[in-house]
């Protein structure tokens, strides 16, 4: 009797398991049909992985896979020769758009006809800055052949991301640089990070199948919307707790995860020395281009603050009370040009081109604060093309 009680409660079990596993499959299938038709709101995925899963909502929207190599980027033809890198943060992996209507996607299109043996590649790589530029260019170079390059350097937070004293990152897990004599120096603690950071993009080269855990993660949208959810309420949390801090733009600033204090006009010496070490890395892989025959480019991308849009019309100053929004883009062009240094200002663009603060904020999203819209990609891409290919 105490048997037969056994069995029949094992099979009952195993009756609740399969129908709880038959329910958790049917809720999958069914966010899988809604994460393709791109209705699902909330879910945000982006890992960087061979044919990684993309859906993002948080800014903008993107739906599809990443390449072969993990980059957010329509597949690379490497029939093509004449091959450009895009190098950058965010702004250039750009999943906020279409992976066929970001920066270096709309430049491809723009050389397709006049240009049939150019290839554009982007290598975009979210939360990196000017210490991370520099191995993605050594890694374009090492492993596609790259015979041009643009660096996007994101003025808004690529000063504070070469600042250690600032602490915006933990040093643990970022390559941080010191400056020694005015020189970007390693340390070897920074030394093991960067590391396994170029290691990271090496590994992308072996076999898909050894991605197939994290993919199988990346694709079920059910795990990954519960990890959007967390993650969102915390970021909600820390801007409500950053707006509480001050008013002004350093509140402002700090809602977007962002610090003003590389555009004030008195600088502290911690954001001096994160400028210094940009400025070195930024000469450094000038230096390594030369040495590769790599035709080089810095270029700008502008940040501005909310207050900047209550300006009407062309007549617009990037000037607002003790802080300059265009005042680190102009002191990296006098140290570029000093130095022959190929330099793209797209702030200073803005204003030559006579664009109105009502055109410049349709070139961001979140209300013109945010990252590059489809409007912002392709007057970053016409920017490009025009210099990449102007007579020397």
């Amino acid at each position: 009797m105490a048997l037969l009680i056994r069995l029949v409660a094992t099979a009952a079990l195993r009756v609740r398991l399969l129908l709880a596993g038959g329910a958790l499959l049917s809720i999958e299938l069914v966010m899988q049909t809604a994460g393709w038709l791109g209705v699902i709101p909330g879910l945000n995925t982006k890992e960087r992985l061979p044919w990684g899963r993309v859906y993002w909502t948080a800014e903008g929207f993107e739906n599809s896979i990443r390449n072969r190599y993990g980059w957010h980027f329509p597949e690379f033809d490497l029939g093509k020769t004449n091959r450009i890198g895009i190098i950058g943060d965010s702004f250039v992996e750009a999943v906020e758009v279409p992976r066929t209507r970001n920066m270096a996607a709309i430049l491809r299109q723009k050389l397709w006809s006049t240009r049939p043996t150019t290839e554009t590649m982007a290598f975009g790589e979210h939360g990196c800055g000017p210490a991370q530029y520099l191995e993605l260019l050594k890694y374009a170079h090492h492993y596609f052949g790259i015979r041009q390059a643009v660096i996007v350097v994101y003025l808004g937070n690529d000063i504070t991301d070469c600042a250690p004293k600032l602490g915006v990152h933990d040093s643990r897990g970022f390559i941080y640089y010191s400056l020694t004599n005015g020189v970007a120096v390693l340390g070897p603690d920074a030394s093991k990070v960067r590391d396994e950071y170029s290691n990271s993009f090496a590994a992308m080269h072996r076999s898909p199948w050894l991605f197939l855990p994290y993919l199988a993660s990346s694709y079920c949208m059910s795990v990954q919307l519960v990890l959007s959810v967390e993650k969102s309420i915390a970021n909600q949390r820390e801007a409500r707790r950053a707006l509480s801090l001050q008013p002004g733009p350093e509140a402002e600033m700090a809602s977007l995860g962002l610090k003003a204090g590389p555009f004030a006009l008195n600088p502290s010496p911690a954001v001096e020395e994160g400028f210094g070490i940009m400025r070195s890395l930024l000469e450094q892989a000038t230096e390594f281009g030369a040495t590769k025959q790599i035709k080089l480019i810095i270029m700008t991308v502008p940040f501005f603050p909310p207050d900047f849009y209550k300006q009407k019309g062309a007549g617009w100053s990037a000037r607002m009370g003790d802080y300059d929004f265009l005042g680190p883009e102009r002191a990296l062009k006098e140290w570029a040009l000093g130095r022959k240094i190929l330099f793209l200002p797209l702030g200073e663009r803005m204003q030559s081109s006579m664009l109105t603060t009502e055109q410049i904020r349709e070139l961001y999203l979140s209300k013109g604060c945010g990252h590059f819209s489809e409007k912002g990609h392709a007057f970053a891409a016409e920017a490009m093309k025009a210099m990449l290919f102007a007579d020397p």
